[in-house]
């Protein structure tokens, strides 16, 4: 791999940036931001690119290769960046296919042609309306592009009935390194003239002649080395390690997708792909069957491939806890003392055929295995797929695992013969013993595929040589069972130097086969051929090192530099971030805009060259790095919804990484005028109230909306919620001063009481939620006490990244619910978002002694009447509602895993019906949703939402957070009620009139 100084790799940013823009239609980017972000990828690599480009169609392929080549340039493909080997990582041009050439062209009848950015499920979930899929199903498919499939000979647990990504690729169109674009496929190669076409130019004969002659020179060296061939790379059911050219060439016929297939870029650049297709399997069975004894679950495996299963993959008894731990459903499927587990599944196309299969495999279980329990047995479709988010939910969860030494993807993608794999993994456990190690196992057993990932500290310089003795010694008996030390995630740069070892005399004609096709090496140079022997450990992410050294970064929250270091490097760069599944609110900005600046990873990668920067810069030029990583569109692009966290498999703690980003900012740069006036609305509030008569009216109008995005940057398209006559607390201050008078009965109860939290919405447009509140916990004789000193949260303000404000409203909050916090009462808050500023940003923000006693004792009204109805406390006693609601949870309600408490509640309402708008996130996001800035992001995010509202089959919409009731009310076609007033109305408290109700305004 080529290297630069930093100033060589400057003034080449620069010329690629001035040559590539006036011949590109699609992007480059050379910034410090950019280069920093595909950097890295799911492995434990980094290498900082010259240039990404963002090609927006073919010719653009083709203009820089032909640049590339002109100016001997490396050239690195790239997906969506998941890889597990560094196989998309290089110092020279990134050509990003994920955000541009994504698309699906046509589906024809067995086939379909596809862009390489196309997402795996993406083109699935269409093939599917036509009855057809495309079968390899590699786990990460929500995020993986065909591109990076067709890269590393993608495959997954169904690799055992029907193949990897190779069996199904029909053609290609490739530019090779002349800049020339052909399209290929099986291909006759004859010795002689090339004929011209009669249609084509010079031009285009001079560059088909070039294309035969490099195929006829291939086919060559194949047939020179056939026997050497067969020797040397023998017929695994699975094999990434090398070139694949066994089978290349038969009878005069040139299979080149086979060949091109699982070479991660190095021979040329995909630009489209047509692949074969099947027909939906109509019956499939699954099993999960649970065995005491590790070593009986892969004795058997070979019994059990007689079957011809589909699929049959194994789990250890490390990723069983985990799930016993993740789910109630997996605690009560998988018993205590499971040592292992294996997933068994079959498809056919015939029913009878099927459940004769499945008749005679419980016969043998029966029989041979009388240790094994069949825990599960999935007879449908759906219960297959509900028993495969086993693995697919539980893997990732090895990454939550804390303590300094972490499951590392490092030598996670071994193949060994499935006969042998309970041999091989007792020798294998022999040399992690001797290096002290532990490991973890989920393995693809049905094609001898091995996941297996050793526990081992961050790589750093001081432990460089113990990752690449471990693997010489772990592939050395890989290669004694006859094996690969790759089977699906490609060699990049971890594997790459491990391949001669391999193949021996056989890596000859790799470097044949990449000196025809690559001359100058200018594609994706070090993958598969290399001359370093110690690539493997050349290119480690500075992870370990950032955490140890004393950076000079400066931190806005209640948590160190180091703090910092830990949690950032905390994210694998997985790119689960990534998805946009429906099911998955992950990030909602990613959903709209799907590109790397988007990801939550993004945040934590700026983050990493921030620190990792900062160690050897002033304190006072942190804002000018930040500047420097460009990321401005990487701030714009959050509002701490807090769904990625929550959502990722290590639980990155996203959020406060982007917060600390984010108030360095606008330390820099101070709040527009919409954010500040936005966040301080509580003010203008107290002296708006007083002229509600004037104000509520006026904002209702075109010119006083004019108004409002004129000077206090509010959208003119918005609609606004009037303000309450009387602001609740205000209320709740002349009702105790007339109770000093007249003292008001006391509630008689045992219990300490409650404490409310009333957050700005509450308090100055809807007091009416608030008193629905009082009414049920009167109701069920719950004291309560309303502080009448209570601030609002500061939520706001912190989504601004405005701290210093925010800490202004924590302290006199805190001062207030402190001592009843030490005390054991409970505080209630109406929206979710108060429940997680108290209980998630204060500790943050505030160093404090009661903050924690807060943040414990705070909870979400709705979760608090859950609870008590749990404990068999809540009085059920509702009248009937024979009405729909349209309920829609929100994002900071799902982050405090309450479990959808008011889903809980209403379902106890006799006759009144919920339908669940599962619909993402609505976009909002406190005042971001109203600024004009924000208002189109807004509306494109909330658009599932909007027009569930609009077109779903309800009657009233039903939320708990204001801002999400705005959105709900955008296109006023439905009333939108807080879910405590129809509580309340349900015991009688409170009277509602719906045939009357005013959906047209956010009041109600």
């Amino acid at each position: 791999m080529r290297r630069y100084t930093p100033e060589q790799q400057q003034r080449l940013s620069q010329q690629v940036q001035e040559d590539l823009s006036g011949i590109l239609e699609g992007t480059v980017r050379t910034d410090d931001g950019s280069r920093s972000l595909f950097a890295t990828d799911a492995s434990l690599h980094q290498v900082s690119p010259i240039a990404v480009v963002f090609p927006a169609h073919e010719a653009d392929v083709v203009a820089v290769v032909r640049y590339a080549a002109d100016h001997q340039i490396p050239l690195i493909p790239r997906g969506s960046g998941t890889g597990l080997a560094g196989g998309c990582l290089g110092t020279g041009i990134i050509v990003d296919f994920s955000s541009s050439m994504n698309q699906i062209l046509e589906i024809r009848k067995h086939t379909v042609i596809v862009q390489p950015g196309v997402v795996l499920d993406d083109l699935n979930k269409q093939l599917r309306k036509q009855g057809y899929y495309f079968p390899p199903d590699p786990s990460n498919a929500s995020v993986t592009t065909i591109g990076g499939m067709i890269g590393v000979d993608a495959a997954g647990s169904h690799a055992l009935g029907v193949g990897s990504t190779r069996d199904y690729v029909k053609s290609l169109s490739v530019v090779l390194s002349d800049g020339s674009l052909h399209q290929l496929g099986r291909e006759a190669v004859q010795a002689g003239l090339v004929s011209q076409s009669p249609d084509t130019t010079s031009e285009d004969h001079d560059q088909y002649a070039r294309v035969r002659v490099i195929l006829r020179r291939l086919a060559a060296i194949l047939k020179d080395n056939d026997q050497l061939i067969r020797q040397q790379q023998p017929p695994l059911t699975r094999n990434a390690a090398g070139y694949m050219v066994r089978n290349i060439l038969r009878k005069g016929i040139l299979d080149f997708p086979r060949l091109f297939v699982g070479s991660e870029g190095s021979l040329g650049i995909c630009t489209q792909a047509e692949l074969h297709i099947l027909p939906l399997p109509e019956n499939r069975r699954g099993m999960l069957l649970i065995f005491p004894r590790f070593d009986e679950a892969t004795d058997k495996i070979s019994a059990i491939l007689e079957f011809d299963p589909s699929a049959c993959d194994i789990l250890d008894r490390r990723l069983l806890t985990l799930a016993r731990e993740a789910s109630p459903l997996y605690a009560t499927m998988i018993p205590q003392h499971a040592a292992a587990a294996l997933i068994v599944a079959f498809d056919d196309y015939s029913e009878f055929a099927i459940k004769n299969r499945i008749a005679k495999f419980k016969e043998f279980i029966q029989a041979e295995l009388p240790s094994c329990t069949i825990v599960s047995h999935a007879q449908n479709s759906q219960e297959v797929d509900d028993l495969w988010k086993l693995p697919r939910q539980v893997v990732p969860l090895l990454a939550r695992i804390q303590g300094a030494a972490r499951p590392v993807p490092f030598i996670e993608d071994i193949v060994i013969p499935p006969a042998s794999i309970g041999e091989f993994l007792h020798q294998a456990q022999r040399i992690l013993q001797r290096y002290q190690v532990t490991a973890s196992l989920y393995a693809h057993a049905g094609s001898g595929q091995l996941h297996l990932r050793p526990f081992l500290e961050l790589p750093s310089s001081d432990n460089e040589s113990l990752y690449e003795s471990l693997a010489r010694d772990l592939y050395r008996v890989v290669g004694e069972f006859g094996g690969s030390i790759s089977g699906e995630h490609g060699d990049g740069l971890s594997r790459t130097a491990f391949i001669r070892t391999q193949y021996g005399p056989l890596y000859r004609v790799f470097q044949q086969i990449k000196q025809i096709f690559d001359p100058h090496g200018i594609f994706n140079p070090d993958k598969i051929v290399s001359g370093d022997p110690h690539l493997a450990v050349r290119h480690f992410r500075p992870d370990a090192n950032m955490i140890q050294l004393q950076t000079k970064a400066t931190t806005h929250l209640n948590w160190t530099p180091t703090d910092m270091a830990v949690e950032a490097s905390t994210c694998n760069g997985c790119g689960q971030c990534k998805s946009t599944q429906a099911q998955l609110r992950m990030c909602p900005f990613h959903h709209v805009d799907c590109n790397e600046y988007t990801s939550p990873r993004a945040k934590a990668n700026t983050i990493r060259q921030y620190l990792f920067q900062s160690a050897d810069t002033e304190v006072s030029d942190a804002g000018e790095i930040l500047q420097s990583l460009n990321t401005q569109e990487v701030l714009d692009s959050c509002f701490n919804c807090k769904q990625c966290q929550l959502e990722c498999p290590s639980e990155v703690d996203i959020p406060h990484l982007w917060l600390e980003a984010k108030a360095q900012s606008v330390l820099q740069q101070g709040l527009d005028r919409g954010d500040w006036y936005l966040t301080r609305v509580d003010k203008l509030a107290e002296f708006g109230w007083r002229f509600s008569w004037l104000t509520n009216p006026m904002f209702h109008t075109r010119w006083g909306r004019w108004l409002l995005e004129k000077f206090c940057g509010i959208d003119a398209r918005r609609r606004l919620p009037d303000l309450a006559k009387k602001p609740y607390l205000e209320q709740i201050e002349r009702r105790n001063r007339k109770n000093a008078k007249r003292p008001a009965p006391q509630v008689q109860s045992n219990r300490k009481p409650v404490i409310l939290f009333i957050d700005y919405f509450a308090n100055y447009h809807d007091p009416d939620t608030a008193l629905a509140l009082e009414a049920i916990l009167r109701h069920h004789n719950i004291p309560y006490l309303i502080p009448e000193e209570q601030v609002v949260s500061g939520m706001s303000m912190i989504n601004s990244g405005d701290l210093t404000a925010a800490r202004v409203k924590a302290e006199q909050n805190i001062r207030i619910l402190g001592p009843y916090a030490q005390e054991g009462h409970q505080i209630l808050c109406l929206e979710p978002s108060s429940a997680v500023c108290l209980k998630q940003e204060y500790p943050f923000l505030m160093k404090h002694p009661d903050v924690q006693a807060i943040a414990d004792q705070t909870m979400e009204a709705g979760s608090f009447l859950a609870h008590l109805n749990s404990e068999g406390l809540l009085n059920t006693e509702f009248v009937a509602f024979p009405q729909k609601f349209g309920y829609h949870e929100p994002c900071h309600q799902r982050s405090l895993r309450n479990s959808k408490p008011y889903v809980q509640l209403l379902s106890l309402i006799p006759e009144l019906q919920i339908h669940f708008i599962d619909k993402g996130c609505s976009g909002m996001a406190g005042h971001f949703g109203l600024t004009h800035k924000n208002f189109e992001k807004s509306i494109a995010i909330g658009q599932g939402l909007i027009d569930a509202v609009v077109n779903d089959e309800f009657d009233i919409g039903t939320t708990e957070c204001a801002g999400c009731k705005l959105q709900m009310q955008h296109p006023a076609a439905k009333p939108v009620l807080h879910p405590l007033k129809i509580i309340a109305a349900a015991y009688g408290l409170i009277a509602i009139d719906f045939k009357n109700f005013p959906y047209n305004k956010t009041t109600g």
